[in-house]
């Protein structure tokens, strides 16, 4: 992906972030000699060493695509708890056993959220053209079967519990045979990650007037005009404390 330096998502944390509330991504791999998509809801899974861990299952902290890489405490040492480097970084899914793909192999999976077109004329300025702000992840690894029975039990349930809401939510009761034999209807795999890639196109190379006029338009623009506003505000709040 063309990632200009002022575009890139440097925290990987941020990154992670972004993947846990755009779930439903795709993924792309081989079937046969041509590459193959999957749409598919997507579980961020993170341990200290291989294996799959307990599926991350928390409440979500609002994206900021500018979150800094390490976390800074009060003697100016790092944060450990930003440190997901190095962890085991994994993504989980199911699909239908019937589908042929995936396969275990090299894999890629993409996830996009909130996009707007930008007009040259919010500039109030000659010399412009139109462009599209937008977010998007890159994930490339390496698809592993799950093939353990308690593990895929895990995986269901970890999935169903983490999209799941409501006072009283839904849960798998592995007690009726029903639900096993659905369980046999699909194939579980992990994604073991090698690489994030996180691109934030914000205005970030227009000047701070320009990019406070795009943010006026798209809020009084649909929802994912407001969401592409509120992102672009954070990047500037961003900016400004950095200045201080």
């Amino acid at each position: 992906m063309y990632t200009p330096p002022y575009f890139k998502i440097q925290s990987q944390s941020a990154i992670l972030d972004f993947i846990r509330q755009n779930s439903f991504g795709m993924l792309i791999s081989p079937l046969g000699e041509k590459p193959e998509i999957t749409h598919i809801p997507f579980i961020v899974s993170e341990s200290a060493g291989p294996g799959m861990s307990e599926p991350t299952n928390h409440d979500f902290r609002s994206f900021q695509p500018a979150q800094a890489t390490e976390k800074a405490t009060e003697n100016g040492k790092p944060s450990e708890s930003d440190h997901t480097d190095e962890k085991q970084i994994q993504l989980l899914f199911h699909v239908a056993a019937a589908n042929p793909n995936p396969q275990p192999g090299p894999a890629m999976a993409i996830f996009q959220g909130p996009h707007a077109y930008i007009s040259p004329s919010w500039y109030e300025e000659s010399n412009a053209v139109p462009t599209w702000n937008y977010i998007a992840i890159h994930v490339r690894g390496e698809l592993e079967r799950i093939n353990d029975h308690d593990m895929m039990q895990r995986l269901m349930d970890s999935t169903v519990s983490e999209f799941e809401q409501g006072s009283s939510p839904w849960s798998i009761d592995w007690s009726n045979t029903y639900m096993n034999r659905m369980l046999d209807g699909v194939r579980c795999f992990r994604l073991n990650v090698q690489s994030l890639e996180g691109k934030a196109k914000l205005s970030q190379n227009h000047s701070v007037q320009r990019q406070k006029k795009v943010i006026a338009r798209l809020e009084s623009g649909s929802e994912m005009d407001r969401e592409i506003a509120r992102l672009m505000k954070a990047e500037l709040e961003k900016k400004s404390e950095s200045m201080d």
